[in-house]
């Protein structure tokens, strides 16, 4: 049995001016994870486009691909031609789970939400000839974390932007009546793209969010509800009046800090008092320069 697994890549990822340096660090462990559930006995590959071409002449028994939103074009073309070459086309991942009904047009069978439970169900029915069209999770992973009294997704940047937009419509189908809230650069700079009528989040935060979302947890728990849904952050004009970071939840981040030259990422000023035109940070800071003090 040959298998074959693909994560693809955006358009321009394949072009010689793209470089993968930053895609190299981070290989595709989902698809990696669900190898380890293969028969020893079974020839299994996977190929990464962001670091590799991909090779379109074999014959595969079973195809596996994982489809984000900003590779869901390439994706799907992918899995049209693997299907012409009789091979059996597995799609999930975020944009799969969110539009499940897209995605079973290029697929023999589609996988919603996480994969660990589906995919031995999946490959028991396959060896057994009889693979379903659909494979739903019965695990929440993130059940054991309520009760939420809100989720914060940070729209960093464009790029983001419908990576996030799909990850908000998962976890509002979740939990439904918790209220989602997001910010950071994108979000600042358009906060329409990101709250609107039918879509997933409740309220956006513009500017810096620490005072504002502090003030909405309360609102919260005090039993009030989102009344706004677009909430001026402003800046923080004193720097030294925000609460310590917790460096205790990012210790899984220094063996790879040690390993890739002991250089670490910190905090010591907010804003730019530049002009770039390029450059997102106006949408949050207006130029204003500030620093902590020494």
């Amino acid at each position: 049995m040959k298998v074959k697994m693909i994560l693809p890549a955006l358009t321009e990822a394949v072009s010689p001016f793209w470089r993968p340096i930053k895609y190299s660090l981070f290989p595709p462990l989902g698809l990696a994870t669900l190898a380890g559930y293969l028969p020893d006995n079974w020839d299994v590959e996977i190929q990464d486009e962001h670091v590799e071409r991909l090779r379109l002449d074999d014959a595969p028994d079973l195809v596996v691909i994982q489809v984000y939103i900003t590779s869901a074009r390439r994706a799907y073309a992918l899995a049209d031609h693997y299907r012409r070459r009789g091979a059996h086309v597995c799609l999930g991942g975020l944009h799969v789970t969110s539009l499940p009904d897209e995605a079973a047009q290029h697929a023999d069978t589609i996988f919603l939400g996480p994969g660990e439970d589906t995919w031995p169900a999946f490959l028991a029915d396959y060896q057994a000839g009889r693979p379903g069209a659909v494979y739903r999770s019965q695990q929440r992973t993130l059940d054991g974390l309520e009760p939420f009294v809100c989720i914060g997704l940070s729209c960093y940047s464009s790029f983001d932007y419908m990576r996030v937009l799909t990850l908000g419509r998962f976890l509002k189908r979740l939990y439904p009546d918790v209220p989602l809230v997001t910010g950071g650069y994108h979000a600042s700079a358009l906060p329409g793209d990101v709250v609107f009528e039918g879509g997933p989040f409740d309220a956006v935060i513009r500017g810096e969010g620490e005072r504002s979302m502090a003030e909405l947890v309360e609102t919260l728990l005090g039993g009030g509800r989102v009344e706004q849904p677009f909430v001026d952050g402003g800046v923080v004009e004193d720097l030294d009046t925000l609460p310590p970071y917790r460096w205790d939840l990012l210790n899984r981040y220094w063996p790879r800090a040690h390993d890739i030259g002991r250089k670490f990422q910190i905090y010591l000023s907010r804003g730019c008092p530049y002009r770039c035109t390029f450059c997102m940070e106006r949408a949050k800071s207006g130029y204003q320069w500030r620093a902590y003090s020494a």
